[in-house]
């Protein structure tokens, strides 16, 4: 089984918790808005944006905010939310991150933020 390092306390594969990130399955309690947070606590950015997509994070941020445990994280999702759609806002058309997004190597720097697959 393909265990994700930020669901390690957990028998949940990668489709599973795809499953429960995209709103199509339930595990018990877990659903939709644990598996955000859970994202966002434990995982990458690179990672965050790949499955959640910058619209899905604005979004969702309002809901999920009081439930990420890190001040850090929280400050650091705060300034996103404020920046991207002053300095960004084609991001935020559309729902879901590019599924062929590659690593760096499609990244470019824009100011003092690394926008990755533009």
């Amino acid at each position: 089984m393909d265990r994700l390092p930020y669901v390690w306390d957990y028998d949940i594969d990668e489709p599973t918790f795809r499953a429960l990130l995209e709103g199509r399955t339930k595990v018990g309690r877990l659903d939709r808005d644990w598996a955000a947070v859970r994202l966002l606590e434990y995982a990458t950015y690179r990672e965050i944006v790949r499955l959640l997509g910058f619209r899905g994070i604005v979004e969702g941020w309002p809901g999920w905010r009081s439930r990420v445990r890190s001040d850090g994280r929280r400050r650091g999702f705060d300034f996103l939310i404020d920046w991207l759609p002053q300095h960004h806002p084609e991001l935020l058309e559309s729902a879901a991150f590019p599924k062929d997004c590659k690593d760096t190597k499609d990244s470019r720097d824009t100011n003092d933020f690394t926008v990755p697959c533009l």
